[in-house]
């Protein structure tokens, strides 16, 4: 399968309802955060780091009486599926600080943040199931305009037509026997590599990175006890990639492509990875 160009959100009716109604912030591995920021970064250039910024829910997690007034008679219903929607979402650096006010306590907050996409909900006059709806649709707007829609959807490949400098998905099923890996292409950031080795450890290092507690639970699932170990005596050609944290790299390039399916299907991320090759 190959696809040409990234897309990691299709333009289609379809996903659109999925992109606006999805429970995104329980789907896991930070991918709330990683939309917002990068939709943030777009249209901001000086943008807090990723690191320095959590989730906030603008209606929050547990209602207050006044956000129970504030939503009226179907607030528990409105509260049930929209609560962790992209709508209802945003990022600060203090979210602790703000969790559970009023929706106007949390604009007066909003209207000094250095985030756009937070300073933004200051426009809503209140805060309820259409104003969610309307913000997750006017994201999805602005995700149309990141993450472009392929020419065409993902089609048969053989090891004979991959093409240099062609992007590839990482979930193509194709044979790179014989092929040199150029680049690792994660969410439109290029990373040179040259070998199937350089694309395992800098794919753990990101991801390691990306949600530290998640790549450390890998240790404990089986699909991963060949690849990944506390201790280097279990590893043949053993890469360091943290204390107590060791990565097997003596593996051929078909391999190594599997693993790294495997890696970005734990993390949810399977769209946003791609690579080129040479041969």
């Amino acid at each position: 399968m190959s696809k040409a160009g990234s897309s990691i959100f299709p333009r289609d009716a379809q996903f659109k309802k999925s992109f606006v109604e999805l429970d995104i912030y329980n789907r896991g591995n930070k991918l709330a955060l990683f939309t917002l920021y990068n939709i943030e970064k777009h249209q901001h250039k000086e943008i807090v780091e990723f690191d320095q910024l959590t989730v906030e829910h603008i209606m929050p997690q547990t209602l207050t009486p006044k956000w129970n007034i504030d939503l009226g008679k179907d607030g528990d219903e409105v509260h049930k599926l929209y609560k962790d929607t992209i709508g209802n979402l945003t990022i600060t650096k203090y979210n602790s600080e703000i969790s559970n006010k009023s929706f106007e306590d949390k604009k007066d907050i909003y209207s000094n943040s250095n985030i756009k996409l937070t300073r933004d909900i200051t426009n809503f006059e209140k805060w309820n199931k259409n104003s969610i709806i309307g913000r997750a649709n006017s994201l999805f707007e602005r995700a149309n305009e990141i993450w472009e829609l392929p020419v065409d959807d993902y089609i048969n490949v053989t090891q004979e037509n991959l093409i240099t400098g062609e992007e590839y998905s990482i979930m193509d099923n194709v044979d790179v026997t014989g092929y040199k890996p150029t680049a690792l292409i994660i969410d439109n950031d290029r990373i040179p590599i040259s070998s199937w080795k350089d694309m395992l450890v800098e794919m753990c290092d990101f991801l390691l990175n990306f949600d530290r507690e998640l790549f450390y639970s890998l240790l404990d699932n089986k699909n991963f006890r060949k690849l990944i170990s506390r201790n280097a005596d279990d590893i043949r050609k053993e890469e360091q990639l943290a204390e107590g944290l060791y990565l097997e790299t003596n593996l051929n390039a078909n391999d190594i492509l599997n693993y790294v399916r495997l890696l970005t299907t734990e993390f949810d991320m399977e769209e946003f990875i791609d690579f080129t090759v040479r041969y």
